[in-house]
């Protein structure tokens, strides 16, 4: 009796529930493995997160893991201590298991998409300027540059109004988002980033119209609340740093402070950058000594312009500009089933100038076109996320994200030796909802479906005019960009994806549908310099319907190989940008198109194969190597292309500013293609060398008409890197090496957007640049780096682009973390 007495003082008191939780977000884990030494204890957690553990001696270990979290030994007394309560965190080594994507935390053994998970980490190791740098520095991202203040991400061929954007999950493309570059991914700040994932390939089925080539989701970091059995009520936690490049003699300073309660978090951030003209390389291997220097500028002196010779032509005078970012989040969880995220963005900056546009001459390189012109831009965003987290019959988990967005952007250009001074300025209201859900139809988890509606309703204001900047006075005479009377589109749209997951989890299938209209009104004034059909007065409705479906299969073997294809379908509807823009550049004048159609993808087909050997978790001892390819191939039909067009009144030209102008439209083509083929390596020499390569090649046509063909626009060059990492505390060092081949000049989309008069007459030359960074770790707190970009310092100006890249660029930074 006594010996029976004492060993139940040693149990704990059958029942007892476990819930195990994510120690960052506070999410349930739903299918962590809990195993007991003893064996009398194997379970996975619910789709709460929980777990009902036996009577089990208070000595026994537990053992709880999850895939891409750190493996928890836990004796059961500890676990009474701890309430049940067990938080995991990620593991650092093992985390690119595990990736984010989309609207829900997937596996990446789940995924069949090809997807480049950029962590905050790297983005810090690289000191990457802006949210777009980053993009082309950490994956196989394509950059276009028309000015220092931007930078248009192209994935796949496709570009600008083509890639979506989102931001904590919600979407950045609005009405105006143009089809040739776009600059908006500065505005979103890399210094509060949680990570960065790129979806290469349609993603229509969950995201809708602008998915064609991919999707660029930014997340930025939530405030953190306080878990575990902390006796402190409340704790802060701040981090601030400071940059200094010498390419552009860029000074940002940072700052955040995260205020966190057992049921409250706040997140405050504010980074402000200054940025001065680029130094362009100064080691010329072109062929043509002057291609990209800036011989000459302009300046306002006494009243009067001029144009002043620069003494150092590699210094792109003009380029120069500041950007303001601030950040606050409000967590509220009262509970484990129910958190909801108050989300307040702003970005503005100085007005950028328009780097391409202020280099156009007239007749030499000493008459400039154009005084000023300058692009201008902020926005503002509030959303209000809800995570429910608890399971009814309707789903397991969901998400509703209610967003307002203010997108502003201004232009302002006036030519040299005029007093006259035009402006555009449009404004953009964005609403939105969005409600996704899963549920589990099988108590495994093998069975599972995900559905959503999102609804999005943008409404455009467009005004122009003139100042004069003598006297102030404010004149007509200037083309809106968008419909003089106001504009606007709404979107909506519901979606099914259902997946199977076998048995072994070896074999995960999935297959969705999705319903999509959207619908633009547009109206204009007789108060235009166009006198435009009497139908443009009353107002024009253009509604489009589509149905885009999506199958995968996945299949990942024992011995570490993994193969991936994708059957799917996208569109892109015309938005007001593309429907009713009026925009003048080198010679042309773009007018709308009533009768434009969405472009469609009938059919996108890609293939992924991946094999590991050995073992590639860093800092693991071993060696490890893991091969990766992907081919794709997308059809596209009404493929949306400039061409010549004419005026409602038969005329080919328009005659604008003193300027005879060809006039061009948006207009469908019969046919495009678009196909490629993209290698990845990542080798692991041992616990402290790694080796990362990538390539990347694409094609891309239209059919014009009957039987010819042309290149398609968007298209770069070959391109692609190599890296080396040294990393073994306090230190981390990497060198790495980027490189583009030349693109000719016949395989250029001649008069669109791939800027044929900012190449050489054979195109854009090919270029290779050696690059270095490195991190010392001081202690908990404090870290510097420093980075050598573009060593060579040669000079090179990326396809399609209207800058000249920097050259060599000394780059330090310090951190602190409190």
């Amino acid at each position: 009796m006594g010996f029976n007495l004492s060993l139940n003082a040693l149990n704990v008191p059958s029942g007892y529930q476990l819930h195990i939780f994510d120690g960052e977000t506070g999410e349930p884990l739903i299918g962590a493995t809990i195993v007991s030494e003893s064996g009398l204890y194997q379970d996975i957690t619910d789709l709460d997160g929980n777990s009902e553990m036996p009577n089990l001696n208070f000595r026994d270990i537990i053992t709880i893991s999850y895939i891409g979290y750190e493996t928890l030994n836990l004796p059961v007394y500890e676990i009474r201590k701890l309430q049940g309560r067990i938080a995991l965190f990620p593991d650092a080594m093992t985390f690119e298991e595990v990736v984010v994507i989309g609207r829900a935390d997937k596996k990446i053994e789940e995924i069949p998409y090809v997807v480049s998970r950029i962590k905050s980490e790297e983005i810090q190791f690289k000191n990457s300027q802006t949210a777009a740098d980053a993009l082309s520095a950490h994956s196989e991202i394509y950059l276009q540059k028309s000015q220092l203040g931007g930078g248009s991400p192209v994935i796949r061929g496709f570009e600008a109004n083509k890639v979506l954007l989102v931001l904590d999950g919600v979407r950045m493309n609005n009405a105006i988002y143009r089809n040739g570059h776009l600059q908006n991914a500065i505005t979103v700040d890399n210094s509060v980033m949680d990570q960065i994932e790129v979806i290469y390939g349609p993603g229509s089925l969950i995201y809708g119209s602008d998915a064609l080539g991919g999707v660029v989701h930014f997340r930025t970091k939530d405030p953190q609340l306080l878990f575990g059995q902390n006796e402190s009520p409340n704790k802060v936690n701040t981090n601030v740093y400071g940059r200094f490049s010498s390419a552009n003699l860029e000074k940002t300073f940072h700052f955040d402070m995260n205020f966190g309660m057992r049921k409250f978090g706040s997140l405050t951030a504010v980074t402000y950058s200054s940025f001065d003209d680029l130094k362009s390389g100064s080691k010329r291997t072109e062929g043509n000594p002057d291609w990209g220097l800036r011989q000459f500028f302009f300046q306002r002196i006494g009243g009067i312009d001029q144009i002043i010779e620069n003494t150092d032509p590699t210094i792109q005078a003009g380029s120069a500009y500041g950007q303001l970012d601030i950040l606050q989040k409000f967590r509220y969880q009262p509970n484990d089933n129910f958190y909801v995220i108050a989300n307040f963005q702003y970005s503005a900056n100085s007005d950028i100038p328009r780097y391409d546009r202020l280099t156009d001459t007239l007749s030499s390189a000493s008459k400039l076109k154009f005084a000023e012109w300058e692009y201008g831009q902020q926005r503002l965003m509030g959303s209000l996320k809800a995570r429910l987290l608890k399971p009814t019959w309707l789903y397991d988990n969901g998400t509703i994200i209610y967003a307002y967005q203010r997108a502003d952007e201004d232009r302002f250009q006036r030519k040299f030796g005029n007093l006259r001074r035009s402006f555009q300025l449009e404004e953009v209201h964005i609403n939105s909802l969005t409600l996704d859900f899963e549920k589990a139809l099988n108590s495994s988890g093998s069975n599972q479906l995900t559905f959503g509606v999102d609804v999005n309703r943008n409404s455009v204001t467009s005004i122009a005019g003139n100042k004069n900047i003598i006297s102030q006075g404010i004149s007509g005479g200037q083309l809106t960009r968008y419909p003089s009377g106001g504009s606007s589109m709404d979107q909506i749209g519901a979606y099914m994806d259902y997946r199977w997951r076998s048995q072994d989890s070896l074999i995960n299938v999935r297959a969705g549908l999705r319903y999509s209209n959207v619908t633009l009104d547009v109206l204009y004034t007789d108060s235009d310099i166009i006198i435009w059909p009497a139908e443009y007065y009353t107002g024009i409705t253009s509604s489009n319907d589509n149905l885009s479906y999506a199958a995968a299969i996945t299949y990942n073997s024992r011995n570490k190989l993994q193969a991936r294809l994708i059957y799917s379908s996208a569109f892109r509807s015309p938005n007001i940008d593309d429907f009713a823009k009026i925009r003048e550049k080198n010679g042309y004048v773009t007018v709308p198109n009533p009768r434009l159609k969405p472009e469609l993808s009938p059919m996108n087909l890609e293939l992924t194969i991946a094999k590991e050997f050995g073992n590639i978790k860093t800092g693991t001892p071993g060696a490890g190597l893991k091969l990766s390819g992907t081919s794709f191939y997308t059809a596209l039909d009404d493929a949306i292309v400039r061409q010549n067009f004419v005026l409602p009144d038969g005329s080919t030209t328009l005659s604008l500013d003193d300027e005879q102008l060809t006039v061009q439209a948006n207009v469908n083509a019969l046919k495009a293609y678009i196909m490629g083929l993209s290698g990845n390596l990542l080798a692991k020499f041992d616990e402290n060398w790694s080796a990362q390569a990538s390539y990347n090649w694409i094609q891309g046509e239209a059919e014009r008409s009957e039987g010819e063909n042309a290149p398609l626009a968007h298209i770069p060059p070959k391109y692609g890197g190599i890296a080396i990492t040294y990393q073994k505390a306090p230190w981390r060092f990497e060198g790495n090496i980027r490189f583009n081949a030349e693109k000719p000049i016949e395989d250029y989309a001649l008069g669109e957007s791939d800027n044929e008069s900012e190449a050489l007459p054979t195109g854009t030359p090919a270029w290779t640049t050696f690059n270095f960074y490195s991190k010392y770790q001081l202690n908990d707190q404090i870290s510097f780096n420093f980075g050598v970009e573009n060593i060579g310092d040669i000079h090179y100006r990326p396809f399609s682009s209207g800058i000249s890249a920097a050259g060599r660029n000394f780059i330090i930074s310090m951190r602190g973390a409190f």
